[in-house]
């Protein structure tokens, strides 16, 4: 083995560039994980953002549809319970 190579591997520049290649390839790993993590959790909350809007449209329809019906529904209760407490207003002035 050379000398010169055998002591260029124990010099403070070698292992400091050593380190340094370590840590940009550690750093391009884990960029290349956090890209693809990224995309991951953007395409999930992408189609859950797709669902959710279809639920809410059909939500809406239904709301649109039973609106009326309930409306009427609550104007019959009203007047009926006008008309009992009416009836009951009568009933205690005759007492």
């Amino acid at each position: 083995m050379n000398n010169a190579a055998y002591s260029f591997k124990f010099h403070p520049i070698y292992r400091i560039m050593k380190k340094a290649f370590s840590l940009i390839l550690i750093l391009a790993i884990g960029g290349t994980l956090s890209a693809q993590t990224f995309e991951r959790a953007s395409s999930i909350a992408e189609s859950d953002l797709k669902k959710s809007l279809v639920e809410l449209s059909t939500l809406r329809k239904r709301v649109e549809v039973e609106r009326i019906p309930l409306a009427k529904e609550l104007s019959k209760l009203e007047t009926s319970a006008l008309e009992k407490r009416k009836e009951a207003d009568r009933i205690s002035r005759m007492r």
